[in-house]
């Protein structure tokens, strides 16, 4: 926030107004068109099971897209577009490289690799070689923040060896999940530090995939941008320090460790 509004008077906008012009002339943006995502949230909220809370999205999308943007789509179009992508044809170079993307068929390569993952977690659980990782790493850990931390550590050097975002959440679930489950931990408090960690660390790795997704995108490299993103190297620092504290560390039975730290419940 602070860089933000030091730096936002200086920032060149030419090519953001260029591209919002672009939006408004060609497409009716309304915020109806938030109902699709918030039906997904909505059925989150309401412990709707992940494919078919996704699946109403689609549903959502597919039926208010073609209306508000007064078309005439069929739904073989549609189901086109969810395979193959949408191909953006404004005239504005810069709009359609932007918008022509997605489907089934673009994120393949994404898929393959969760895929592959899976299957190498599959081999490590069968051979019993993850055991033997595992047992290494926690059998020297006694206190549930250390645990956490080394989860975090583990994500962190799965992106910068895999190098790949989805393995680096994929490997260490499998990896700390059982661990994880004896203690007491309810799953959650994993994925906290799955998501604080795999998820977010990707894109300070120069040769990840997610940095250098946004090298061939946006044509700016991690060591450029790094220092600035904040969000990506402070996030599992907070939620280390949170696990200090207990904050983050939540059990099965519902109850967090601040509240047993200060006896505000029974175990």
């Amino acid at each position: 926030l602070i860089l933000g509004l030091r730096h936002a008077d200086s920032a060149d906008m030419s090519q953001v107004e260029t591209l919002l012009a672009g939006l408004e002339n060609n497409f009716n943006i309304s915020p109806l068109l938030f109902l699709p995502p918030l039906v997904v949230i909505g059925s989150i909220a309401l412990k709707v099971p992940a494919i078919p809370g996704i699946v109403l999205g689609i549903i959502t999308a597919g039926i208010l897209g073609p209306i508000m943007q007064g078309g005439n789509c069929t739904f073989g179009d549609i189901i086109g577009c969810a395979h193959y992508g949408y191909e953006s044809a404004t005239g504005i170079e810069a709009l359609d490289d932007l918008l022509t993307a997605g489907g089934l068929d673009g994120m393949m390569f994404s898929i393959s690799l969760t895929i592959i993952a899976m299957m190498f977690g599959g081999i490590m659980e069968g051979t019993k070689q993850m055991d033997v990782v595992v047992g290494v790493i926690v059998g020297k850990i006694k206190k549930t923040a250390n645990l956490i931390g080394a989860t975090l550590i583990t994500c962190l050097v799965s992106n910068a060896v895999m190098p790949e975002q989805y393995i680096s959440i994929i490997l260490p679930g499998r990896m700390y999940a059982p661990t994880y489950k004896e203690r007491g931990l309810a799953p959650e408090t994993l994925s906290n530090a799955l998501e604080a960690s795999g998820t977010v660390t990707s894109a300070l790795v120069p040769w990840n995939t997610c940095g250098v997704y946004i090298l061939s995108t946006l044509g700016v490299s991690v060591l450029e941008y790094g220092p600035y993103a904040m969000f990506n190297w402070l996030m599992p620092l907070t939620v280390y320090a949170f696990a200090w504290l207990g904050l983050t560390i939540k059990y099965q039975d519902g109850t967090t460790e601040w509240q047993r730290k200060r006896g505000k419940v029974k175990v």
